[in-house]
This record gives C-alpha cells, sequence and structure tokens, in this order.
C-alpha cells in the first residue's frame, strides 16, 4: 500500500509536472500548436477516470483510476496556458499528492480490516471504526472537489481560467469530472462503510469477516 500510495499519489504528478514545465517555458510555442490536442486528452483523461472508478471492484485499483482522472485535471490547465489555468494545475497537483496519498492509505487500512481488495466483500466498517468511515468520506469529499474541502479551490481556479478564455469544453469537462469523481468514490464508500456485509443475501448480516486494526497488526507480528 506505501508504494502504490508513493506512486500514485506522488511520483504520477512529477511526470505532468515536467511536461508543464517543458511545454510552458521551453517550448511554449509547441504547446499552442498542441493545445486543441492537450484539450481533448485532458477531458478524456477526466472523464475516463471516474469512470473506470465506477466499473472497477478492487479497491485499489478503483483508487488508481482517481488519481488518473486527477492527471487529467493537471492537463486541462496546461490547455488553457493561462495565469488561472496553471495556477489551478500547480495548485491541483499538490491537494492530489496529499489527498490521494492518504486515501491510499486509508485504503490499506480498509484492506487489512477486511482482509480483502474486493470492495463486494466488504462492509460493517462504519459500525467496525467509525473515525475511519469518517476519514474516508472527507477524502472523498476532498478528491471529487466539493468545497470547501482542499480540491474546490484548484477546481475553482480551473473553472475560472476556463471561462475567462471562453473554453466551455474544458469548464464542462471539470465539472462532469466532479460529479462523477463523486458518484465513484461515494459508491465505494456505501459499499465498504455502510453496508452491512458482503453484497448479496448477506448484505444486511453484519460482516464476520472484519478485523480490528490492532488484530490486523498482531497477525502480522505472528507472521
Amino acid at each position: 500500500v506505501s508504494v502504490s500510495a508513493l506512486f500514485g499519489g506522488l511520483l504520477t504528478k512529477v511526470g505532468a509536472y515536467a511536461i508543464i514545465r517543458v511545454l510552458m517555458v521551453i517550448l511554449p510555442e509547441g504547446r499552442i500548436m498542441l493545445e486543441p490536442v492537450i484539450a481533448v486528452v485532458a477531458v478524456m483523461t477526466m472523464l475516463l477516470g471516474p469512470l473506470g472508478a465506477l466499473a472497477q471492484t478492487n479497491l485499489r485499483r478503483a483508487v488508481g483510476f482517481l488519481v488518473i482522472g486527477g492527471i487529467g485535471a493537471l492537463f486541462a490547465g496546461l490547455s488553457l496556458g493561462s495565469l488561472h489555468g496553471i495556477g489551478g494545475s500547480v495548485f491541483y497537483a499538490v491537494h492530489s499528492m496529499l489527498t490521494l496519498t492518504a486515501l491510499y492509505l486509508a485504503a490499506g487500512l480498509v484492506e487489512k480490516m477486511s482482509g480483502t481488495q474486493d470492495v463486494r466483500m466488504m462492509g460493517g466498517i462504519y459500525a467496525a471504526n467509525s473515525v475511519l468511515s469518517i476519514v474516508f468520506i472527507i477524502l472523498v469529499f476532498a478528491v471529487a472537489g466539493l468545497p470547501p474541502f482542499l480540491g474546490f479551490w484548484p477546481k475553482l481556479l480551473l473553472v475560472e481560467g476556463g471561462i475567462r478564455a471562453g473554453d466551455w469544453f474544458i469548464v464542462a469537462g471539470i465539472l462532469l469530472n466532479s460529479f462523477l469523481t463523486l458518484i465513484a468514490a461515494s459508491r465505494l464508500w456505501a459499499h465498504i462503510f455502510w453496508r452491512n456485509g458482503p453484497e448479496g443475501g448477506r448484505s444486511e448480516q453484519p460482516n464476520t469477516m472484519l478485523r480490528s486494526l490492532q488484530q490486523s497488526r498482531e497477525q502480522q507480528r505472528q507472521l
């Protein structure tokens, strides 16, 4: 999980930031020429990321698709090329490094408690660990960009930059990304925390497979 958090939450932003630096500082004319292509790639990535998370039953892969959607938001600011666009992209990169790294670590705690990565086999963690469930839903709201959480402000900058540039394609992509991300991440929270037990006929029965975090640590020490 720590490796996933490092690569997904942190190192993916290094490549995106390097592309922004190269196209804005070294090859600004190339960025202008590629602007329509960057815009299409950005919007498609922003939409396909949360849609992929919706289709996933593996928790860590679902979080990975949310990371992909965030990369699209970074390229949306690059396609605008304005102060608001680039500022929004850099601010979003900082937010994404903090929020998605924390979401990966929270997902790791969920996997330790449930003993599985399959969302369909989870459930009942809200009753077992309410603190973890609250932290997870706050991170979900932050990733989706709901106010007043951290993810709202960079997306606000990107939307403002798109409106000032008259680029309604980018604005629509950012808003749809927020909406789809909220649906995908809220679905994860409902399946993992709100539902009592695994998917199917046992969904309303208590999940007997859950372990406390202390029990998980003791089992790891024994191994």
